[in-house]
């Protein structure tokens, strides 16, 4: 990490901070994890509520919303 290497290992840590938990989310992907997550719990809720039934349970997303 060049920010390591710039203010060294004591103030690295600090100031760096940022990017090292920019870099940990990069690999752990946690908070895409967590939003697939809230997705399906809320789908579920929909479902148990009777708003979502039969073919509308599963629908894939629309192709231009990537």
């Amino acid at each position: 990490m060049d920010c390591l290497e710039a203010y060294g290992l004591d103030r690295g840590r600090v100031k760096c901070a940022h990017l090292f938990d920019d870099f940990h989310e990069c690999q752990t992907m946690t908070k895409q994890f967590k939003r697939f997550m809230a997705m399906r719990k809320e789908r579920d809720r929909q479902i148990a509520e009777g708003k979502l039934k039969g073919d509308e349970k599963y629908v894939s997303p629309r192709v231009d919303s990537y």
